[in-house]
């Protein structure tokens, strides 16, 4: 890992100069590591080349007017399940930060790309679904949009979207401790439409201090047994119509916080307990401090 921050910068202008061989094996090296998602999903990401955009006699792969230039494609196959989706968004942010520490340029393709046309090419079944397409490669400079570090001032506010205890309650980056970076890093991450459908409440190892009653019931995602006597990171994500899309967005949040968290090696594990419902929001996941 070699940032202690995340400068992944976004850019829908590529060079028209198709990416290096050189760089193609580096993406291939990259695409090939091992990346589970948090809640078991595995993923074969695909890789659409230059000359395979030609063979198949494709003028673009993204929507018109979406991006220019000739960058290459990454992209897999998702079930329509709330875990399968986060898991894919997380997957594929894992992949945008270490192809931006390499200085391979990016951007998410939400819905702007053929979906047909890719589904037709690789032959999926009607199940199948790709929930997003990035394009990668060399950005040109001029039209790069800024990081997103810089684009932070145009997000939520820290206490906007992070809360102590109960949701309502803004949390302070001094109350946050250790873990206030690991939230900016979430905080200053992209979002469909810049939404930040995601919500964090910060918990407390007295689980009477909560917002929602807890249940001694858990579903284990890393096999580790639960202790009550650490903090908790309980993640939410704002009720609103885009289903598919805010799932993509919390695993994209996911990705930011398990990031950073590695980077400044802040021991904890993921869970999803029961109990944790509240009223306009929907529960996704818990991040236990160890």
């Amino acid at each position: 890992m070699q940032n202690k921050n995340i400068e992944r910068t976004s850019t829908r202008a590529f060079s028209d100069v198709p990416i290096s061989a050189t760089a193609i094996s580096l993406i291939k090296s990259i695409l090939l590591k091992s990346n589970p998602g948090i809640f078991g999903h595995v993923y074969t990401i695909r890789l659409i080349q230059n000359d395979f955009v030609k063979k198949n006699r494709i003028k673009k792969i993204s929507a018109y007017g979406a991006i220019t230039g000739k960058p290459a494609y990454i992209f897999s196959v998702s079930s329509h399940k709330k875990y399968a989706l986060i898991d894919y968004a997380y997957c594929l942010e894992n992949l945008v930060i270490e192809l931006t520490d390499s200085g391979i340029d990016s951007i998410w393709l939400g819905g702007m790309y053929k979906k047909r046309k890719l589904k037709k090419l690789f032959r999926l079944k009607d199940h199948d679904m790709i929930p997003a397409v990035i394009a990668i490669g060399n950005g040109k400079i001029s039209t790069k949009t800024v990081s997103s570090s810089e684009q932070s001032r145009h997000r939520l506010s820290f206490g906007v979207v992070f809360f102590d205890l109960t949701i309502g309650k803004p949390l302070t980056m001094d109350h946050a401790g250790e873990f206030a970076d690991v939230l900016e890093a979430v905080r200053i991450g992209p979002s469909f439409k810049n939404l930040q459908p995601w919500t964090i409440v910060q918990d407390t190892d007295n689980p009477t201090e909560t917002s929602s009653p807890t249940s001694s019931n858990t579903k284990m995602v890393t096999g580790v047994k639960i202790s009550t006597s650490s903090r908790r990171y309980h993640f939410y994500i704002k009720n609103h119509k885009i289903s598919d899309q805010k799932h993509m967005d919390i695993g994209i949040a996911l990705s930011h916080f398990d990031y950073m968290r590695k980077a400044k090696k802040l021991k904890g594990h993921f869970e999803i307990l029961d109990g944790l419902d509240v009223p306009d929001y929907e529960y996704v996941a818990t991040f236990k401090v160890l």
